[in-house]
């Protein structure tokens, strides 16, 4: 049977997009971490793009950069990429596709290589059923062409859930706690790293002083042993005799 004959629960979660909330992509992705640790295991992170983006901007670099860094890498082989409005593009990724790939190989990701991964990988979807079905809904008429349209566009995506669904049942599942862990102990290195420059800041400080008080330490040393020869004197002792005076001599430290 395939998936869609038997009975299968699917839970799916919508997340606010990276970089669509400026500052608060920390705090999001720190939010979405604590919702799927509730969950033992995830079976596919789907990733929704414009298929006519035409070259690698800043935003787009920052979008998949930062998601595939809150990623524990086992979870890569879990990443599925759809491709929204692709009417235009006649239902294929467009120049999307080109920057991605470059992208993701700079990552040393693969999951576009070939024409087989590319196929079990990316996904093409439409919206303009949703406002064919808008404007009717609303009264307002359509022409015949466009009824077409949204039909094709409607049947496309339909396909394409089916297919979606299909190839995440093939998957091995992901486990939650990689992931997590991985992001804790990020976190937790960053944490630290303030303390840690702190202290290494401390004991470079204290070498520092360290080597100064040795060689004033060496330079005292110098000082005192030449200081020395001159602590003491010379004195002679005469010791009378009948015929005969004998001298001896001794040195006496100036104390």
């Amino acid at each position: 049977k395939q998936w869609y004959q038997r009975r299968v629960a699917i839970t799916a979660g919508d997340t606010p997009g990276i970089g669509d909330t400026g500052l608060e992509d920390t705090i999001n992705l720190d939010a979405i971490l604590s919702h799927i640790s509730r969950f033992k295991e995830i079976h596919a992170i789907c990733i929704f793009l414009k298929p006519n983006e035409s070259r690698l901007t800043t935003r787009f670099e920052y979008c998949i950069k930062e998601l595939m860094h809150h990623l524990h890498k086992d979870a890569v082989h879990n990443i599925k990429f759809c491709f929204t409005r692709t009417r235009t593009t006649k239902y294929r990724p467009g120049q999307t596709s080109t920057i991605l790939k470059k992208l993701l190989n700079e990552l040393k990701i693969d999951l576009l290589e070939t024409q087989d991964s590319l196929k079990r990988n990316t996904f093409y979807f439409d919206n303009e059923a949703f406002k064919g079905l808008a404007l009717k809904k609303n009264g307002i008429e359509v022409t015949e062409q466009d009824e077409k349209s949204y039909g094709l566009s409607w049947d496309q995506s339909v396909k394409e859930t089916f297919r979606l669904f299909g190839e995440i049942m093939e998957l091995n599942s992901h486990s939650t706690e990689r992931t997590i862990s991985l992001n804790r102990a990020r976190d937790l290195v960053v944490k630290i790293s303030k303390p840690l420059a702190m202290v290494t800041e401390k004991i470079d400080m204290t070498i520092d002083r360290l080597d100064g008080l040795g060689k004033k330490t060496a330079d005292l040393d110098l000082e005192t042993k030449e200081l020395s020869s001159d602590l003491y004197l010379t004195v002679s002792f005469v010791k009378k005799k009948e015929k005969s005076t004998d001298c001896d001599s001794a040195l006496i430290p100036l104390l």
